[in-house]
Parts: structure tokens; sequence; C-alpha cells
């Protein structure tokens, strides 16, 4: 049913992001399958592997677009600036080389998540080289 939902998307040339939350990975061979390029939202702290999402590839064969993985329920809103910074550079080891990745939260940024965290993210982000 999903593959049929998604192929007029696919046969126009759409790479299609999945937004999921909690652990996907006992569901991601047969997203792939139906032709899911890529993943917005997982959330490691459920069990998501983010080093083997990054080793993934798409049916097409290109490597997963991956938008994450800074955690909204843990390092956003209770880590230090520095919690996040470490974080950040961790993404971006595992997931940038090679490209298709974006550093993002994983989900929307609260009222509970310092501001000086935020812009640690953003900021210490376009620094960290690949």
């Amino acid at each position: 049913m999903l593959k049929r939902a998604i192929e007029p998307l696919k046969d126009a040339g759409i790479k299609i992001i999945w937004h999921c939350d909690g652990n996907i990975m006992p569901i991601l061979d047969r997203l792939i399958d139906v032709g899911i390029d890529g993943l917005q939202g997982f959330q490691e702290e459920c069990g998501v592997d983010f080093a083997k999402l990054a080793q993934m590839r798409s049916k097409s064969g290109d490597k997963l677009i991956l938008l994450g993985s800074i955690s909204v329920t843990i390092t956003l809103p209770f880590g230090t600036v520095e919690d996040v910074k470490r974080d950040v550079e961790r993404c971006i080891k595992i997931a940038a080389p090679g490209g298709g990745f974006v550093l993002a939260p994983t989900s929307t940024v609260g009222p509970d998540i310092p501001v000086e965290n935020i812009f640690a993210m953003y900021e210490y982000g376009k620094k960290v080289k690949v």
C-alpha cells in the first residue's frame, strides 16, 4: 500500500524523507524497499543505531539522507553547551562524510531547551570539519 502511494512521487524523481519517532530499525528495511530515501526525527535514545543508518543505502544505491541527530529529549534540554558540541561533532563525523547529512535536532525544539544550546548546535556545526 505504501509503495503504491509513493510510486508517483518516485516516478517524478522526488526523494522521500520519512519522519519517524521511536525506534525505526525493525521496519527500516521495508521502508527502504518501498523507496524511502532518507529519515528525519529518528531517536537514538529509543534504540536507533545512527552509525548503522549512516552506512545504509537507499533502493537506488545512494547514501540515505539523514536529518538529525541532536536529541531534543536528552542533549539539548539537559546537556551543557560542551555536551551539545560533543554531540554535534559525533553526528558530523558519523554521517557527514560522503554527503546526504543535515545537522538538525531530532524533533521540534521546545521552550524547555536553553537558547545557548540551540546556538551552540548551529554555530559549532558550521565549524566542524568533515
